[in-house]
């Protein structure tokens, strides 16, 4: 833990916030999500490598409006249920993993300033920038689909871990029953209270699984946003993109 906090004070160049640095249970961690309906694929556009692969389409005098709304797919990436949503389910149809968004390519995204005449999807696609570009979106839905899946499976195996668990709790009850009525040894007692120790130890590491893959489905979402700002910052981030 130390080590950690080094890590971190290194990180942000001073002291830690003290919420991060009183120890708490496993138990007690809450990590807050925003509503599936506020998971939209703008967010992605926070991401360093797509951040990266814009300044480059800017380096090169590209039109990064045009990039985006060919490249770009706006989406939803959860459903209601917190599940990945059709849309971004389609976007690797076919349980095959290859990428399957069509891009649409109206006005002209290399232009250096002049209008030409409209490019082909194949031609813009020569260039090594828009290569990268549509490289880095790949990845990043790749990584949120991923995380996405992982989230929802752990969720259903922590639901069933502590349904484990209390069923275990009741054997283990009903064993104490009986040895204190004198209708059994002890041993079922005992045998009872290793099985709820098995079953509270695979909910503990369910729940800790399900933290991890939170973590790893913020990061793949680009970070950098709180479950307050989610909202707003998905409605900004649409109009900024229709308006370039």
């Amino acid at each position: 833990m130390a080590q950690n906090r080094n890590a971190l004070r290194l990180l942000i160049g001073g002291e830690l916030p003290d919420r991060l640095t009183k120890a708490q249970q496993l138990t007690q961690i809450e990590l807050e999500f925003p509503k599936p309906a506020d998971l939209d694929s703008s967010l992605l556009l926070r991401r360093p490598d797509i951040q990266r692969a814009e300044h480059e389409l800017r380096a090169a005098n590209a039109r990064i409006g045009a990039a985006r709304a060919a490249f770009f797919p706006r989406i939803s990436l959860s459903s209601e249920v917190g599940s990945i949503s059709a849309d971004m389910d389609g976007l690797f149809g076919d349980n095959t993993g290859i990428w399957r968004f069509t891009p649409r390519i109206e006005i002209p995204i290399f232009d250096a300033g002049r209008r030409e005449a409209q490019l082909e999807v194949a031609e813009v696609r020569k260039r090594q920038e828009i290569a990268q570009y549509e490289g880095a979106i790949q990845q990043a839905f790749r990584e949120v689909a991923d995380a996405l899946v992982a989230n929802t499976a752990l969720q259903n195996e922590l639901k069933a871990r502590r349904d484990q668990v209390r069923a275990s709790e009741a054997t283990a009850e009903q064993a104490r029953a009986r040895f204190k009525s004198g209708a059994a040894s002890f041993l079922p007692v005992l045998d009872a209270q290793r099985e709820l120790f098995e079953a509270r130890q695979a909910a503990i590491g369910a729940r800790q699984e399900l933290l991890v893959s939170r973590i790893s489905l913020y990061r793949a979402l680009g970070g950098g946003w709180s479950v307050s700002d989610t909202a707003s910052h998905t409605a900004s981030k649409a109009k900024e993109i229709s308006s370039e």
